[in-house]
């Protein structure tokens, strides 16, 4: 018998039906669940029930991918759509899926998006006000390797401050680009003594400067600065201060491999000497890379740790790290030291 593993290597065979296929078993897999929710008058959904839809999910995501293996990123562009079509109407029920594939900021990856991101890394898909298969898809987002990676690379950013401010007898001056949120900002202001951070964050997009200080920051404001500012700006009229840190997480995700060194040697001269600058990157070897460019049009540019070290030739030394499930590259550089 013939499996969809093994249909790619059968020409016969309709790709369009086998990725449909592929995905009618993952949707007829959540409706049941919420049939069986339904029948048992069940609220949250048993763990059982939510890592059953997730290993649906899975199943569907890993037989499509080997289905297209090798194929150019806008080969199958039909049969995406068609797998869209067909999945929406589940996928879209949670708010984390929706907001991952309708973009309401105009981009992927806008500063809500990770602040849902971090409120769903404790006990996800167990939301009383929420439908049973709603709470199972939730869960399910949980599960995707670079979401998990994103609650890594909150921690990471967090701990790099509060360490570096402990070690300092006078306030660490950081400088967040593209900061989001910048919860992990707000989380290194909580772990520190008051008026040891003096915090200075670039975004181009105004609410999420909005957000970060109005919501994240609140009970620090005094001692944040915000400023609206495109990146492009950055490239061709560096900033005049020094900081003891410089940060910036998920923009190197967008830039093109130039474009990324000319900036992380643009922020290396914002550096104070023996000052930190940090960025991350996701790597070739994230495992829900394909998930997000099919159904979530989320495409990144994705960098090996050569590639990374590559942005810090010239500047200083580097030091690298993934993380916990290989999906991120952690990379640090102490600054004329």
């Amino acid at each position: 018998m013939t499996t969809l593993i093994d249909a790619p290597h059968t020409p016969s065979f309709d790709l369009r039906s086998l990725i449909l296929a592929a995905g009618e078993t993952f949707v007829e897999r959540a409706y049941a669940l919420e049939k069986d929710a339904k029948r048992t008058g069940q609220g949250i959904p048993s763990l059982g029930m939510r890592e059953a839809v997730a290993a649906a999910y899975w199943q569907m995501i890993n037989e499509v991918e080997r289905l297209v293996v090798g194929a150019a990123a806008n080969q199958h562009r039909e049969e995406q759509r068609a797998l869209l079509a067909l999945t929406a109407p589940v996928l879209l029920r949670s708010e984390y899926f929706a907001r991952s594939y309708l973009k309401p900021q105009g981009y992927a990856g806008d500063y809500r998006m990770m602040e849902m991101m971090y409120d769903l890394e404790h006990q996800p898909g167990e939301d009383p006000y929420k439908a049973p298969l709603v709470n199972a898809l939730d869960y399910t987002f949980s599960t995707i390797h670079s979401v998990r990676a994103v609650w890594e690379r909150r921690r990471y950013l967090r701990d790099l401050i509060v360490q570096e401010a402990k070690e300092r007898t006078t306030p660490l001056r950081v400088l967040d680009i593209a900061c989001g949120g910048a919860r992990y900002i707000g989380e290194a202001f909580a772990a520190l003594p008051e008026g040891v951070l003096s915090v200075h964050l670039i975004d181009q997009d105004p609410s999420a400067l909005a957000y970060a200080e109005g919501r994240n920051l609140n009970h620090w404001r005094e001692h944040v600065r915000t400023q609206c500012l495109p990146i492009k700006t950055l490239l061709t009229a560096p900033l005049a201060e020094t900081y003891d840190v410089v940060i910036s997480s998920g923009l190197f995700d967008y830039l093109d491999q130039p474009t990324a060194r000319h900036l992380v040697h643009t922020m290396g001269r914002s550096v104070n000497p023996g000052g930190v600058l940090a960025i991350t990157n996701f790597h070739p070897e994230d495992a829900s890379a394909f998930c997000k460019d099919w159904l979530a049009d989320w495409p990144l540019i994705l960098r090996t740790e050569a590639q990374v070290a590559e942005l810090f030739e010239g500047l200083a030394p580097v030091i690298l790290s993934r993380s916990t499930e290989r999906s991120l590259v952690f990379a640090q550089s102490r600054i004329n030291v």
